[in-house]
């Protein structure tokens, strides 16, 4: 869940997040108005605005869907761009949401971060799929392919130089991959998130702290292959294809897990009891 991890590793407390559920356009434009009381509130106290627009959902190649309505990219970008962040993350999970950054004639460009992110001022897209194409979801993980991706990446996953720290770049090449590679086999065909980077300075946009978690499991250098983390409920809460020599950790909620690694040599698992400020090494 993207509110979880956010108030988890994100740094975002619960009063500074703003979830909902099934809204109607007219709820989704009272949102926005909320982020700009929010926004000018804590802007007087001289902090720096950082803001994350998360969509899971229909859509069609204008727009989401919400409810029988339909909230135009072209309007829905105008609004984004209008709050007073100084860096705005949109992140959007629907069929043809590659859409979303043709509008206006935007252009996708490569990555560029580096160095200090308090230097980063613009905006940064990711979305779920191509302007053609649909994002699809499985039953396997009750998720779409690319939040479960998305998720797994913010949790450790995607920490590729294991610094503790999942950055915009590195969110970003995880997802797409892991997309890539899930939507292979799928019926739907092969899935491709796209992004878009209007960001200006010099910097590394960090999307999550994996150290600021209460409960984390450490995936030492020996271990290698598939590994996966379920819940009691047997929900699959991390994915990842961990490579040998390299350290991996996730942050979690407190609670009990199993972990299982799948490689050449077989299945191996492990159940883990994850208690508050504890960290488990496998």
């Amino acid at each position: 869940n993207m509110s979880i991890v956010l108030r988890q590793m994100g740094g975002v407390s619960e009063e500074r997040q703003l979830v909902l559920q099934n809204p109607s356009v007219r709820i989704l434009e009272q949102g926005f108005n909320y982020m700009d009381t929010l926004i000018d509130e804590f802007r007087d106290s001289d902090h720096r605005m950082e803001l994350v627009f998360y969509y899971s959902g229909h859509s069609s190649g204008e727009g989401i869907l919400l409810n029988r309505d339909v909230f135009h990219y072209d309007a829905l970008k105008d609004r984004i761009e209008a709050l007073a962040a100084d860096v705005k993350i949109v992140i959007l999970d629907a069929c043809y949401s590659g859409s979303y950054i043709r509008q206006k004639g935007g252009d996708i460009k490569p990555p560029f971060l580096w160095g200090l992110p308090s230097e980063i001022e613009g905006s940064a897209v990711l979305t779920s799929s191509m302007a053609g194409e649909t994002s699809q979801e499985s039953d396997r993980i009750q998720s779409s392919f690319f939040t479960h991706a998305l998720v797994s990446g913010l949790r450790g996953g995607a920490d590729i130089n294991s610094d503790g720290l999942v950055s915009l770049n590195e969110i970003y090449d995880f997802t797409f991959n892991r997309t890539i590679v899930s939507t292979e086999q799928a019926e739907g065909g092969v899935q491709h998130p796209g992004y878009q980077l209007n960001l200006t300075g010099q910097g590394n946009f960090v999307l999550t702290d994996i150290r600021s978690t209460n409960a984390n499991v450490v995936l030492l250098e020996s271990l290698s292959g598939r590994i996966t983390v379920k819940d009691l409920l047997d929900r699959l809460i991390v994915e990842v294809a961990k490579p040998a020599g390299r350290v991996l950790e996730i942050g979690l909620e407190p609670g009990s897990y199993e972990v299982s690694s799948t490689d050449d040599s077989g299945l191996r698992s492990a159940q883990v009891m994850l208690r508050n400020n504890e960290t488990v090494i496998l």
